[in-house]
């Protein structure tokens, strides 16, 4: 039996492939360690989503070759995007590597480690599209509180910009069912808050005959006693509902925060984005949970520098993020990658134009948002206590990507306590507030 340290770079439904590993190493007897120092196996599971995800990748396998050759009996271990990507030369890149496993091979991580420490070297890079979506053993690497559920994997999508569909295959969704007899075992393992993720968790449940599916599944999931907060990443705005935005507003569990990819607003560049929004549908569609849900965030993530993006579309996009004031935003200089629709495209930008549209569009942004956290000023929230030193978060906070609240108590408290705090102050990204009796 070995000790065995995980590294998992990427987004969250790549920590959910690393759960899972962990879980099947555990139960084929290996020890999980935290300290590289302790560890006779490190497993890197790997990003490659854009250029700088690749390069922290490339960083961390130098990091983690220069450790296995620091001393004997030291394995290396590589899976995820990366490997995928690059898998007709990942070999060649990497000769220092004991075993590669393809995103859709996860399953065979304990046979991989196995064959590493008989000193053999292990590849197995197959179709994505061939894993199974079925629930495994997990270790859960975020709080005892909060867990990230995948709805499915794979996308069907061509956006000209993503090169997901290579990496991760067809969209897959698991069984509802299978969903909630997961989400069931977590929270009686004292998990309170779940996280639904996929690459586009709007999309749930088509390719399984299901008209509605996520709307389905939250209903389900409302249902569990013991779950207190339920959130949703990754709604395309295509394909999201009028009764989607309903439900969130009649469920107490369903917090009352909006994930949208919008990329752009821009009716043309989103038509070159291979995306079937328009900037009348966008705005639609923003007005309609504004509308329904006054006090929920919004979250998008914006595109700049797209391939003959102009000035005047620039201006539009700011125009927009002026005019309805999103309280958190994601804001990305165009990655030409190679293999995608979009690198071909005439009108490649200028690196330094992309960042200085990125510096503008990323300062006006921080005002919006600092203007929309002083609103929750004097504000009493139910707050989700993350860590002892007393920060926590309310339902318009999603875990990692968003700010704080700094509780200020008297009292110890303890992370996985549910307190109420009346907001006093607001900073760029973080509240603070004070415990209410």
């Amino acid at each position: 039996m070995a000790n065995v340290g995980v590294i998992s770079l990427g987004c969250p439904k790549n920590l959910t492939d690393s759960e899972e590993m962990m879980g099947a190493m555990v139960k084929a007897g290996h020890q999980l360690v935290n300290d590289p120092e302790q560890a006779d196996v490190i497993l890197v599971n790997t990003c490659a989503f854009v250029g700088p995800a690749e390069q922290e990748t490339r960083r961390t396998m130098q990091e983690f070759i220069a450790w296995k050759n620091q001393r004997a009996n030291r394995h290396l271990l590589m899976t995820g995007c990366y490997t995928q990507k690059h898998r007709l030369r990942i070999r060649e890149e990497f000769p220092d590597v004991d075993g590669f496993l393809g995103t859709a091979d996860t399953a065979n991580v304990g046979e991989a480690l196995s064959w590493a420490l008989a000193r053999n070297t292990y590849y197995r890079v197959s179709d994505p599209s061939s894993g199974e979506q079925r629930v495994r053993d997990r270790v859960l690497a975020t709080a005892a509180h909060t867990a990230y559920i995948k709805i499915a994997e794979g996308c069907n999508k061509a956006c000209s910009f993503c090169i997901i569909p290579q990496l991760r295959g067809n969209y897959r969704s698991r069984s509802i069912d299978d969903i909630v007899a997961e989400v069931t075992g977590l929270v009686s393992a004292g998990v309170q808050e779940v996280v639904l993720i996929s690459q586009e968790s709007s999309y749930y449940g088509r390719d399984l005959g299901l008209r509605n599916g996520l709307d389905t599944l939250l209903e389900r999931l409302c249902a569990l006693e013991g779950l207190r907060w339920i959130r949703f990443f990754y709604v395309y705005p295509e394909n999201m509902s009028e009764r989607l935005i309903e439900l969130v507003r009649d469920q107490p569990k369903i917090c009352a925060y909006f994930d949208l990819p919008l990329q752009h607003v821009s009716t043309r560049v989103l038509k070159l984005m291979r995306r079937a929004s328009t900037f009348e549908s966008t705005c639609s569609l923003v007005q309609s949970i504004r509308r329904h849900i006054p006090q929920a965030t919004i979250r998008a993530n914006f595109i700049v520098g797209f391939p003959s993006e102009t000035e005047a579309e620039f201006e539009e996009l700011k125009g927009f993020l002026n005019e309805f004031q999103l309280e958190r935003v994601g804001i990305f200089p165009y990655s030409r990658e190679e293999g995608t629709g979009a690198a071909l495209l005439p009108g490649q930008i200028d690196e330094d134009l992309k960042k200085q549209r990125y510096e503008t569009l990323r300062a006006q942004q921080q005002s919006i948002s600092r203007a929309r956290l002083t609103q929750r000023m004097n504000q009493v929230l139910p707050v989700l206590v993350t860590h002892s030193a007393g920060y926590g978060r309310s339902e318009f906070e999603a875990p990692e990507v968003d700010g704080m609240i700094k509780i200020k108590s008297k009292k110890k408290l303890r992370p996985g306590q549910w307190v109420k705090v009346k907001i006093t102050g607001a900073g760029l990204h973080d509240l603070e507030g004070i415990l209410v009796p």
